[in-house]
């Protein structure tokens, strides 16, 4: 009978420092990267869109290229990384709103609280409002014993049919691994409708 009433008391302490715990987690809600890669996909798709693409500055494709939705998400694909509604990403980075200097945008910027984080900036600029966005760009920042990897990437965005769809985008990356050379490449992809 101890053994049941210790247990039945050790259990509502357990319960009660659990739900006070969950109480006082901040759940912030940060703009949804990942929503806009699929609301750009689909309009991609939708509307015909033909993708003209290069690395290293040396055209790939001498045509434009139709992708299906399947090509379109795996061109997209590194941009989704930077949706921070995740859960290891909740209350993680700090939200300012700016106004940019050298234009009459506004800029939504994301910085990590602590320097462990892979994303170490997002910058989404904007006109008036956050359904006008004209331009994102981001570092992401990873590295252990044995590697190492910054990736810079940018989506610019102009208006067509009334909505800001995706113009071009760029991903400048270096990776490194011990005991051999830097690899580096820029991609870049323009869009045409």
């Amino acid at each position: 009978m101890k053994k049941i009433i210790v247990f039945v008391v050790l259990f509502s302490i357990i319960g009660a420092c659990s739900d006070e715990k969950s109480n006082s987690v901040e759940i912030r809600n940060y703009f949804s990267i990942d929503s806009l890669i699929n609301a750009q996909i689909d309009y991609l798709i939708t509307n015909n869109a033909l993708l003209i693409k290069s690395e290293n500055n040396k055209l790939k494709n001498a045509n434009a290229l139709k992708l299906d939705s399947a090509q379109w998400r795996l061109q997209l694909e590194i941009f989704r990384s930077l949706d921070l509604n995740k859960p290891t990403y909740i209350g993680a980075y700090n939200i300012e709103h700016l106004d940019d200097s050298g234009s009459n945008l506004k800029i939504l910027s994301y910085r990590p609280i602590s320097d462990d984080l892979p994303i170490k900036k997002i910058n989404i600029y904007y006109l008036d409002h956050l359904s006008n966005i004209l331009r994102i760009n981001a570092s992401v920042k990873k590295s252990n014993v044995l590697y190492s990897s910054a990736n810079e990437l940018n989506m610019e965005f102009v208006t067509k049919d009334d909505l800001h769809v995706l113009k071009n985008y760029s991903i400048a990356s270096m990776q490194k691994l011990i005991f051999r050379d830097t690899l580096s490449i820029e991609i870049n992809g323009k869009i045409t409708y």
